[in-house]
């Protein structure tokens, strides 16, 4: 058996061994998941992409409110559920929906005979003001408004020329119908727009909330603790005097030393993938915008994570000080580097501290993939810095480690 095929079954060998243990299961994946859960609940539940939860109570049931709640209810944005006036108050007091849409009884007449209409926004206060849903019901607004001036003028035209003004609502309303569907399927007209100053509307400047910043925060902690974990194995083998006796067997050092690097490393993919397919299909986290970025990200932060194991394993002399030290340098640069809260919010000088840490780099690059949508080329720099903390990292382990 050639020496890289004797590193790769002692790699496999330590991941079956972690795979057949109750205790690291819990701790790399159940432990995570459930943190995961809990505190993105807590501060601002789902992913950004989840609809708003919108309550609409159409006390006029007319055409053209019916046509407003249709429009309504078709923004992506928007999680639209009709119901009566004094439920959806109630739905409103009670939390369930971030904001209710109150069309008024004479909804129609008002615009049949050519005034205004007005229609009521009113939003759950413990959610601050939802400026989403506000722009989307002036939107919809705006676009019956557009229909309405169609109809006023088409029924207008309709009265002179027939001299019959009962004609006048039958007429608008057909005309207002046949506008609204020239919206269909895009508006008229498209707006491109492209904003000319970065610094107004940079997506590096969206801050993740809810599932988006748990989901990416907490695996990056539990990662390195895991890492940190299996690099305690070493210490305690090398205490036992487990990996003295293995020198005895025709296996290099290097082959030893090679399998148990490699299995570490392997066990955290498995880890980090199981964490983002979860977060990805029953979290609704985006992790998959950019798979090529995520991908040297994952890798790259892995790297480093081993590598910040087989340091500490070389410097540890005993299990009690394995015990005592890896949660200290594994959850307290995970909460510098950005991973309990987005970093952006913290002072300034803890924002560069954070990148003293490879949570730091870690966590910037995560959120600019699944929160701001960037790529390959952005992410890049995360990607470099990771990898610069595992090759210091694997240098001082690897020179100071020792089997004995």
């Amino acid at each position: 058996m050639t020496a890289l095929r004797k590193a790769g079954a002692i790699a496999l060998l330590s991941l079956t061994i972690t795979a057949r243990d109750r205790g690291a299961l819990l701790w790399r994946l159940a432990m995570p998941l459930l943190m995961t859960v809990l505190v993105g609940s807590v501060f601002g539940g789902g992913a950004t992409g989840a609809r708003t939860p919108v309550a609409v109570a159409d006390e006029d049931g007319s055409t053209y409110s019916r046509l407003f709640t249709e429009r309504l209810g078709a923004e992506p944005t928007v999680g639209l559920r009709e119901t009566t006036g004094a439920e959806a108050r109630a739905l409103l007091e009670d939390g369930r929906v971030a904001a209710v849409v109150l069309i008024p009884k004479g909804f129609a007449a008002r615009i049949n005979t050519g005034k205004d209409a007005d229609v009521s926004v009113r939003f759950d206060p413990r959610r601050g003001p939802p400026m989403l849903v506000t722009e989307v019901v002036r939107e919809v607004a705006m676009r019956l408004s557009v229909d309405a001036i169609a109809g006023e003028f088409t029924a207008a035209l309709a009265v002179r020329e027939t001299q019959d003004p009962s004609l006048g609502p039958a007429v608008r309303r057909r005309a207002i119908e046949r506008a609204d569907s020239r919206w269909l399927p895009i508006p008229p007209v498209m707006v491109d727009a492209e904003v000319a100053s970065a610094l107004a509307a940079d997506r590096r400047q969206r801050l993740p909330t809810g599932m988006e910043q748990a989901s990416p925060g907490f695996a990056v902690m539990f990662v390195m603790m895991a890492a940190a974990m299996s690099a305690a194995t070493l210490v305690v083998e090398r205490q036992n005097g487990t990996l003295a006796r293995l020198l005895t067997t025709p296996t290099r050092r290097a082959s030893i030393l090679g399998g148990k690097i490699a299995g570490i490393y392997l066990q955290g993919v498995v880890q980090m993938g199981i964490l983002i397919i979860v977060g990805q299909g029953l979290l609704g986290v985006n992790w998959g915008q950019a798979p090529a970025a995520l991908a040297l990200l994952v890798a790259a932060y892995l790297f480093s994570a081993t590598g910040l194991g087989v340091m500490l394993a070389a410097v540890i002399r005993t299990e009690a000080q394995a015990s005592t030290l890896f949660p200290v340098v594994t959850i307290i640069p995970s909460m510098l580097g950005g991973a309990w809260w987005p970093i952006e919010v913290a002072p300034q000088y803890m924002q560069t501290l954070a990148y003293t840490v490879p949570q730091g780099w870690a966590m910037t690059g995560f959120v600019n993939i699944i929160t701001r949508g960037l790529a390959l080329a952005e992410v890049l720099p995360q990607a470099i810095a990771l990898a610069g903390f595992g090759i210091g990292f694997f240098l001082v382990g690897i020179l100071l480690f020792k089997f004995e």
